[in-house]
């Protein structure tokens, strides 16, 4: 009997040991599952979020910080396009960019129209290539702005340091009727606006008097004081044929006129032999914005 009691109380010890552990593993899975109970390791020291979290801020950080790192061609476009698109006064705005443009773009800037610069308010510039540096608006491309190193040493080289100078600007769409400053095509366009009045200097019909070709001459260009004086390079009765302008290269002369020097090839009819003439032309706009003849002179 006795050890029969001994027996049965040694299975009862192991079955409530059994229950006690039981219960207590319970008792702490439902504090662990409970919200407020997580212990204090896995509440902001999770290493997926704190990565993560670090990984944001420091990205936006230095995605930031490369953003507005511009190169010298960005940093000068940009300055260009900032004053290109201020409200100052006609005088301040042009000595805001007199700078950071070439002779011959002050001088179109000049006259040029400035709804098409205040048009361009509030863009950004993109990446430059070639020379060139996009200006986007939504992601698009609304114009280009053009610029090219000059070099500003004796020995003509051109170094990192050497700086940009804005040569034109493109509009990817031009509003129409408007002047515009210089752009890629403008060597292109003012060639062939002034072709005309360059053939009333040059060519002739047999038979052309002076008078007549005077009256020719003083209705292509605007203010043909400098134009009347240039002689002919031929007698009244030999006819001359001329060709299209060879070379046009532009710049600005003292008083911040646009100029254009052409050359100009011709033949006297019948011979074969070409001639060349250069002519230094002074620029206007017409009441459209297109670039016109005012006068010119020969050299």
């Amino acid at each position: 009997m006795e050890t029969h009691a001994r027996r049965y109380a040694l299975i009862g010890f192991v079955v409530l040991a059994v229950f006690v552990g039981v219960a207590c593993g319970f008792i702490a899975a439902n504090r662990a599952s409970t919200p407020g109970n997580e212990p204090t390791a896995s509440r902001g020291a999770d290493p997926s979020q704190t990565t993560a979290a670090g990984a944001s801020d420091g990205g936006a950080s230095d995605s930031q910080s490369t953003g507005d790192q511009l190169t010298p061609i960005q940093q000068r476009a940009q300055d260009f396009l900032t004053a290109y698109t201020g409200e100052a006064d006609d005088t301040a705005w042009l000595e805001a960019m007199a700078p950071m443009v070439t002779a011959e773009m002050r001088a179109s800037l000049a006259t040029t129209n400035r709804d098409a610069a205040r048009a361009l308010a509030g863009t950004q510039i993109g990446d430059a290539q070639d020379g060139a540096v996009p200006v986007l608006s939504g992601g698009d491309t609304i114009a280009t702005i053009r610029l090219v190193q000059v070099a500003d040493n004796e020995d003509g080289t051109l170094t990192e340091d050497t700086p940009w100078i804005v040569t034109g600007i493109d509009y990817t769409e031009p509003p129409q009727g408007v002047a515009l400053p210089l752009s890629s095509t403008s060597r292109y366009e003012i060639s062939v606006a002034i072709q005309p009045a360059l053939a009333t200097i040059i060519a002739q019909p047999g038979g052309l008097t002076d008078e007549a070709r005077a009256a020719q001459i003083t209705e292509a260009f605007t203010e043909p004081n400098a134009a009347l004086q240039i002689p002919r390079t031929a007698g009244p009765e030999t006819r001359i044929n001329m060709g299209a302008v060879h070379d046009l290269q532009l710049s600005a002369d003292a008083n911040g006129n646009l100029i254009a020097t052409v050359v100009i090839p011709w033949q006297v009819d019948g011979d074969p032999v070409a001639q060349w003439t250069t002519l230094t032309v002074r620029l206007t706009r017409t009441q459209d914005g297109a670039w016109a003849a005012a006068d010119a002179t020969n050299l």
